[in-house]
C-alpha cells in the first residue's frame, strides 16, 4: 500500500507551492470529479487539468496551503485550510473546506471544495481588480 489518505492529500496541498497542471493532475484517477463550492463539477482528470491550466494561465502564483485541521476516516480526508496566494502582484487569503475520497491507488477520487466566493469576489474588487458578472 501507498501514502496513506491523509498523506496524498497533505502532499497534493504542498504541490501547490510550485504548481504546473500536470503535476496537481497526477494526483486525481482518471474518472475523478472536482466539486467546487456547489457552484460547479468537473469530471475525468482531462477536465481537471484543463482548469488548474487556465487558473495558472491567470497569473494565480505563489499558493501557501496552511492546515488548520485535518481528520481522516478510510479513504475520506476533510481538511480545514487557508490557501494564500499571489495574483497580480496582491496577496490574498482564503478560508476553505475541503472533503477528498482518496481511491485504492491513492489517487483522489473525488475532491469538493467549499468556500465563500463572496469573500473572494470582495478581496479581488478590493485590490483593484474587476470581477466580471
Amino acid at each position: 500500500m501507498g501514502e496513506s489518505p491523509e498523506a496524498v492529500v497533505r502532499s497534493f496541498f504542498a504541490a501547490w507551492e510550485d504548481a504546473t497542471p500536470d503535476g496537481l493532475a497526477s494526483f486525481y484517477a482518471a474518472d475523478a470529479t472536482y466539486v467546487s463550492s456547489a457552484r460547479w463539477a468537473l469530471h475525468g482528470i482531462d477536465a481537471i487539468k484543463a482548469h488548474y491550466q487556465e487558473q495558472l494561465a491567470r497569473g494565480i502564483a505563489g499558493v501557501r496551503i496552511d492546515v488548520k485541521k485535518i481528520v481522516a476516516d478510510g479513504p475520506t480526508v476533510m481538511a480545514e485550510r487557508v490557501d494564500t496566494f499571489t495574483f497580480g502582484g496582491k496577496t490574498f487569503e482564503i478560508a476553505a473546506v475541503g472533503v477528498f475520497e482518496i481511491d485504492g491507488e491513492g489517487r483522489i477520487k473525488r475532491f469538493s471544495d467549499y468556500y465563500d466566493q463572496k469573500s473572494i469576489i470582495d478581496q479581488i474588487e478590493a485590490a483593484g481588480f474587476g470581477v466580471g458578472a
